[in-house]
């Protein structure tokens, strides 16, 4: 069965950022940003898509990092074996080819959990204590909080859908509580359930079920970071803030001419300039 990925469609999260803004230059000015840039885009891969069905069959590799491998394994001149490993384990392939994980979906809902936690054992002890260990250490732990960060991206499916579970299981056992249901880190909580998920009735079952939305249909205004709730995202821009400056302008050549600034407005990230 066919596999090939939508390149085209920008990702929600940069699956790059846990590599830092020094890094992630590097990454983006090497050979492996030009080959993503200009030539991932152009690669034939129609002409390998005919010989397989859309509907029947075992699915296929990702066509797109299947083809562009061979062109970076014929490029460096490697083995076999040593494409499968650059493959595997090469940052910059990885970059090169798009292949990606959902390790900045993952890090929200963690770090939203993390917060929740922290805050119910600082204010209500016993509510916290009541709550199973393992669900306690998972996020508090610093070894287990670590192991979040080294997701195998075959992995990374499975542990967000863990992550999610969590966050749901800690929204609705208290729900029914004013008194914690009020505090900050649970409404952030309720927030990234809203935009990353949706809930339905269970199969066979009263229990309601959270299941995860896809990237593109998380909205460009959703939280980025539970440290910082009010960051937006732009595929263009990156996670954060952007800033509209307004100055006064003259066309004398006079070289004393003073310029003044005379409003600064600073937005979310994925606030659109045309409406500035």
């Amino acid at each position: 069965m066919l596999n090939i990925k939508d390149h085209k469609t920008i990702n929600m999260f940069d699956p790059f950022d846990f590599l830092g803004p020094k890094r992630r230059k590097m990454l983006g000015e090497s050979w492996a940003g030009i080959f993503r840039d200009h030539v991932r885009h152009v690669l034939p891969v129609d002409l390998l898509a005919r010989y397989f069905s859309a509907k029947m069959g075992r699915p296929t590799n990702e066509l797109v990092a299947m083809m562009g491998a061979m062109l970076l394994q014929q490029m460096h001149n490697l083995t076999d074996q040593e494409t499968a490993e650059q493959f595997v384990f090469n940052i910059q392939w990885h970059y090169a080819l798009d292949i990606t994980n959902n390790s900045g979906r993952i890090c929200i809902f963690t770090e939203a959990i993390k917060r929740f936690l922290v805050n119910l054992k600082r204010q209500h002890k016993n509510d916290f204590n009541e709550l199973d260990l393992t669900l306690r250490d998972r996020y508090l732990k610093k070894e287990e909080e670590s192991a979040f960060s080294m997701v195998k991206p075959s992995e990374s499916t499975k542990t967000l859908q863990m992550v999610a579970e969590d966050l749901f299981f800690l929204i609705n056992r208290f729900c029914s509580r004013p008194d914690i249901a009020s505090m900050k880190t649970y409404q952030l909580m309720t927030r990234v359930l809203k935009e990353q998920c949706i809930t339905e009735q269970g199969e066979n079952t009263d229990e309601p079920r959270v299941i995860l939305k896809a990237n593109k249909d998380i909205p460009s205004d959703s939280l980025q970071n539970p440290s910082d709730p009010d960051a937006g995202y732009s595929g263009h821009k990156g996670k954060g803030y952007q800033a509209q400056v307004a100055e006064t302008y003259s066309n004398e050549k006079d070289a004393g001419t003073l310029s003044l600034i005379t409003y600064v407005d600073v937005q979310a990230a994925h606030e659109s300039d045309a409406v500035s």
